[in-house]
């Protein structure tokens, strides 16, 4: 009899604390949004179409506020179509590059273009439709699977979705949850784990049909097998694409042409010196 007395409190207590926990996490992400940079300008029209889907950076120099240069005087390219895998040791600056060639950010120094166009002269439609950015912490809408898929794409069709979903080596998964694809996946996508958070994030940008794919650490919460999968889909469906993916896996080196471990060997001179 004091059990099933003390079973209702138990419960609320446990629910009680769930909601903290989540409230815990939103004012943490609440506060991360509050101390980003201002809002980047767009024009409304892009200077000028991107003839291609490579990226070319000259004097490229980030630092944080308030802190020594991250990197300085840069000069790179990744030529149309390349798959480049950067590999270097944390807080070296690899997130910052990817944000950079994804315009979340603007450098200090230097300047950044994409198809022979100036990143700050594309329009934020055209940027979205030439380069995909999968970071780290993907942020969710705090929804079903189904809603942060059509986030991206309104107008895709279900076997659209699904058809991202298996590229991302996640349809299986899904179509094992009780609602399927309309799984709610709660706050930020608490609801699901972390190697799944990132495929749904992947399969949001496959579901773009970028013409450049940045993935920032994408596959470290997934096992070998797991990223073999994805990157067999992306060798097949995203081949034209230009890849920069930041990792250490070691899955990965039979899917790229370059295993960079330093910003300057994207230089064509040391291309040049390397081919030698």
């Amino acid at each position: 009899m004091y059990v099933l007395q003390l079973m209702f409190p138990l419960g609320a207590l446990g629910w009680l604390i769930s909601i903290i926990q989540q409230a815990r996490v939103s004012a943490e992400r609440l506060q991360a949004l509050q101390s980003l940079p201002p809002a980047l300008e767009f024009p409304q029209v892009s200077l000028a179409r991107p003839t291609h889907n490579g990226w070319k950076w000259e004097g490229l120099g980030f630092a944080h506020e308030g802190e020594n240069w991250l990197f300085r005087g840069i000069n790179g390219e990744i030529a149309p179509g390349a798959k480049v895998a950067l590999s270097m040791p944390m807080g070296t600056g690899k997130t910052t590059f990817a944000r950079l060639l994804a315009r979340q950010i603007d450098p200090q120094e230097g300047h950044i273009t994409f198809g022979g166009v100036p990143l700050t002269g594309l329009s934020r439609a055209n940027l979205r439709e030439s380069i995909a950015y999968v970071p780290q912490q993907p942020v969710l809408l705090s929804g079903s699977i189904v809603e942060n898929l059509r986030l991206v794409r309104p107008e895709a069709t279900f076997r659209e979705l699904w058809q991202a979903l298996e590229w991302a080596g996640l349809a299986e998964e899904v179509n094992a949850l009780p609602q399927g694809i309309r799984t709610d996946i709660g706050i930020w996508g608490q609801q699901v784990s972390g190697g799944q958070r990132q495929r749904l994030a992947l399969a949001m940008a496959f579901l773009r049909r970028p013409k450049a794919l940045i993935l920032d650490e994408t596959f470290a919460p997934l096992d070998s097998e797991k990223v073999r999968e994805i990157l067999f889909q992306m060798q097949k469906h995203f081949s034209g694409a230009t890849w920069l993916l930041i990792t250490h896996r070691q899955e990965v080196r039979p899917f790229v042409e370059e295993w960079v471990t330093d910003f300057h060997a994207l230089s064509p001179r040391a291309r040049e010196i390397g081919a030698r």
